[in-house]
């Protein structure tokens, strides 16, 4: 979903599009709000960028020839700087809280900030550990389970 924007920009807002130091999704960016630290989630480059987590033995990569048949090669010059040349695993620490986003969130300077998920993946992360009591939460499991 991010190439398409980032290819509109580029063909509408050409002098944006150029002078924009990084791109990122709000997973991404509140990260990044949060710690200073410029990374990406794997899970974000995955399921928004077509980034390709199951190349380079599972630490993935940008596919070269997919940016420029679209047009959009140079996002990958420097490393994919603008993009994400450092993507980062889910449970991986992003960095430590900075003192002005922690006094925005009411919370304590210096806690860990863990890499971001995107929405539709954040709710199965709450379910981790869950456990489904009584006859007709089973049923509904089974049900599930056989679903495609």
């Amino acid at each position: 979903m991010e190439t398409p924007k980032l290819s509109w920009l580029k063909r509408h807002l050409p002098a944006s599009f150029e002078k924009t130091a990084r791109f990122l999704d709000l997973p991404d960016f509140l990260s990044y709000r949060a710690t200073g630290v410029d990374s990406r989630s794997h899970c974000t480059t995955v399921c928004k960028w077509t980034y390709l987590g199951h190349e380079n033995a599972g630490r993935g990569a940008w596919s070269k020839s997919f940016f420029e048949q679209i047009g959009l090669g140079e996002l990958l010059e420097d490393g994919a700087r603008r993009i994400g040349s450092q993507v980062r695993p889910v449970g991986d620490c992003v960095g430590r809280l900075l003192e002005p986003s922690a006094r925005e969130l009411g919370l304590v300077a210096g806690i860990p900030v863990a890499v971001s998920v995107i929405d539709a993946h954040a709710g199965g992360i709450g379910l981790l550990g869950s456990r489904l009591e009584g006859e007709s939460a089973r049923r509904e499991l089974a049900r599930t389970r056989a679903s495609p």
